[in-house]
Parts: C-alpha cells; structure tokens; sequence
C-alpha cells in the first residue's frame, strides 16, 4: 500500500502554495542559493570598492601634504642658509658694551 502522496498530488499543492505559478517556473533551490550567493557578493564588492577608493582618496591627500612639507622644509633650509651666510661672511660688529 502506497502512503505518500503522489507526484502529481504534491506538484499540485506547491502550486497552490506559489499561488497559481507552475512548479517548472519556479526557481530551483540551487538557483536560488546561487542567486543569493551573487547577491552577497555584489554587496561585498560594493563595500570593497568604496573602501578602496576611500583609501585611494587618503593616500591622495597625503601625497599631497607629504609635498607640501618637503616644499616648507625647503624653504626654511634655504632661509637658515642665507642668514647663516650673512653671518659668517659679514662684517664684523663691534661687541655691544655692558652698561
């Protein structure tokens, strides 16, 4: 004696389930893990992709501020330099008197 429902009877009542849409449209679980597995991963490259250019754009800006500094130190090398170069080869002044 057969106590399962049959293929036909259980097809049926998916289809009752699915609201009318036959079982042959409706997507396999497999699929269904493979569509959400791409969903997950879009998500995850999504947020990959901004961090990236998030860390892009701050690299960027201190590049920018790493020159600025090296331009800044040049210039106050060179004015040490020409006050440095006054002072040695510059005239003597007398020494100031202590009065």
């Amino acid at each position: 004696m057969h106590t399962e429902a049959s293929l036909s009877h259980q097809a049926r009542s998916l289809e009752e389930k699915t609201q009318g849409v036959p079982c042959s449209r409706l997507p396999r679980e497999a699929d269904r893990r493979e569509v959400i597995s791409w969903e997950r991963l879009s998500t995850g490259l999504e947020t990959r992709y901004n961090l990236f250019m998030a860390l892009a754009i701050a690299m960027r800006v201190l590049e920018v501020m790493f020159f600025v500094g090296l331009a800044g130190s040049a210039v106050v090398i060179l004015i040490s330099f020409v006050e440095d170069g006054k002072e040695l080869f510059g005239k003597d002044e007398p020494p100031e008197s202590r009065g």
